[in-house]
């Protein structure tokens, strides 16, 4: 097996927590979780994959666990995205399938209490952060031996705290809502996409000329003045 056979299609790095999709190409975990997040389809043949038939490599982890070792020019690539930490009391479920277009603020909000994570916000950033939070949770089940969940939980809580001190260095002090989520520029992203469409579709309108004043004193077809007939003379 040559080394460019052991990285991901995607990324381009060492295959972190290699997964198999029902075609027989395999990505890293996440990687393919967030392209299937876009399209279902394999990225390479196209097929129709959904998250759900995603498996993971174990064979091929256990590949890439003997030959980064041995590459020092490979070490630290498909390091795990998470802090080491203890995994006893892992938990193996897998997450609720959810269609985050389809449920209410209450059940979407409940489900992110449900697992520590942060469920303030308006509704665009919960929904955000709820696909984030499903594809770091499942990438971390695809692993051989899990970490907890709070490990998850503490990843997108340190990229939230990133997200924070990059908008305040670059444009000062945001908004409260915008600054505990690190998917926040994303959404106002789609709100000035939405707003400059609307004003482009109200720009297009065609611009009908209004008369003026002489223009309001209608002509005969002779060029003379219409004047009104001697029974309408008041």
């Amino acid at each position: 097996m040559s080394m460019e056979e052991l990285n991901c299609p995607i990324c381009y790095e060492t295959l972190s927590v290699p997964t198999i999709c029902p075609c027989g190409h395999s990505f890293c975990s996440i990687c393919i979780r967030r392209y299937l997040k876009l399209q279902k389809k394999c990225p390479i043949c196209n097929q129709v994959t959904d998250p759900t038939s995603l498996i993971a490599n174990r064979p091929l982890d256990a590949v890439i666990a003997l030959i980064l070792p041995k590459n020092p020019s490979l070490k630290g690539l498909g390091a795990s995205p998470f802090p080491t930490v203890n995994v006893n009391a892992v938990c193996r479920e897998r997450l609720p399938i959810l269609s985050v277009d389809m449920v209410s603020d209450k059940v979407l909000r409940e489900h992110l209490s449900r697992f520590g994570v942060d469920s303030k916000g308006a509704r665009a950033e919960i929904e955000s952060r709820w696909i984030e939070f499903s594809i770091l949770y499942e990438a971390n089940q695809d692993r051989a031996t899990p970490h907890p969940i709070s490990a998850v939980v503490k990843s997108i809580n340190d990229t939230i705290k990133r997200a924070r001190r990059q908008v305040v260095s670059s444009v000062g002090k945001r908004p409260r809502s915008e600054e505990n989520d690190p998917f926040s520029g994303m959404v106002e992203q789609l709100q000035n996409r939405r707003m400059a469409q609307r004003q482009s579709s109200a720009t297009s309108q065609p611009v009908v000329p209004q008369p003026t004043a002489e223009e309001l004193t209608a002509t005969d077809d002779n060029g003379e003045e219409d004047v009104p007939p001697p029974w309408r003379k008041g």
